[in-house]
């Protein structure tokens, strides 16, 4: 276990700014403590993907996140990249090679340890923090592997592009959400889902869910738990009582929030890095 920096080392944060593109979407904010005389100056760090059915979305709606977290020692990146239906499927996942590949090279500029990078994604962002684990073409576009992935967090995900995202629409939303991003392609779907290229990395990982969430969302992570345990991959799932979709994510940094104290322990747990 790698200890979190005290709280009490913390005199205030420096937000950064870095493009990894040049679509105005292809940029990240990253919040990181200012350390005084004492202080680690290996943080670890957060990637922070937003949801919004790969077609909404901004960093910016994540500030929270980075001040929740830079607050109890973690550097965050909070990232956006480019949206659907503008810009189609891989994109997203190409985009988030991207950042990671920047993260890597930036991170001891920002106080961080390249060597403890986790993903940390929201429903849609889910996808694309599971995926970049399972499948490694993305990442080896930039000579980075799965090794170079600390640990995992995926907070209502979505593994599974042919199930249903909403049950309150006759095709579970696939028309609304999924189509647009991803066409019909059986092959591009099944690529693209998490829950059919899952494979036991060795990597830690946590699902968070809430008992508000939507019933299909619940599903998709009640699916990915069962497929990973077959494929020899038990993870953690922590269900927040009375949390709703976006909930989970809202409240990240309020006091008492599980979601927030669920992430920092589990960063805190990450095995030490080999030197």
């Amino acid at each position: 276990m790698v200890p979190l920096l005290s709280l009490s080392l913390l005199a205030g944060f420096v937000v950064d700014h870095a493009a990894y593109g040049d679509d105005p979407k292809q940029q990240i904010d990253v919040t990181h403590p200012v350390v005084v005389a004492g202080g680690s100056a290996a943080a670890p760090i957060v990637i922070f993907l937003h949801g919004g059915v790969w077609q909404m979305g901004d960093r910016a709606d994540s500030r929270h996140v980075g001040d929740a977290l830079a607050a109890r020692g973690i550097v965050t990146v909070t990232a956006s990249y480019r949206l659907a239906p503008r810009h189609r499927w891989p994109s997203q996942i190409e985009d988030a090679a991207a950042i990671v590949a920047l993260v890597k090279k930036r991170a001891t500029s920002w106080g961080a340890d390249p060597r403890r990078i986790v993903l940390v994604g929201h429903s849609a962002g889910g996808q694309l923090a599971t995926l970049l684990l399972y499948d490694p073409a993305f990442l080896g576009k930039h000579g980075l592997s799965r090794a170079d992935i600390a640990g995992v967090v995926a907070i209502s995900g979505v593994f599974d592009l042919r199930a249903p995202l909403d049950e309150g629409q006759d095709d579970g939303g696939f028309a609304r959400f999924v189509a647009p991003v991803f066409g019909h392609d059986v092959k591009v779907l099944r690529a693209a889902s998490p829950i059919d290229v899952v494979t036991a990395t060795g990597i830690p990982q946590l699902f968070i869910t809430g008992t508000a969430d939507y019933r299909a969302m619940r599903t998709q992570t009640a699916e990915m738990v069962r497929t990973m345990a077959l494929r020899g991959e038990k993870v953690p799932v922590v269900v927040v009582d009375g949390a709703d979709h976006f909930g989970l994510v809202a409240n990240i940094g309020e006091p008492g929030d599980p979601v927030t104290a669920a992430i920092v322990a589990f960063v805190g747990r990450l095995p030490a890095p080999k030197p």
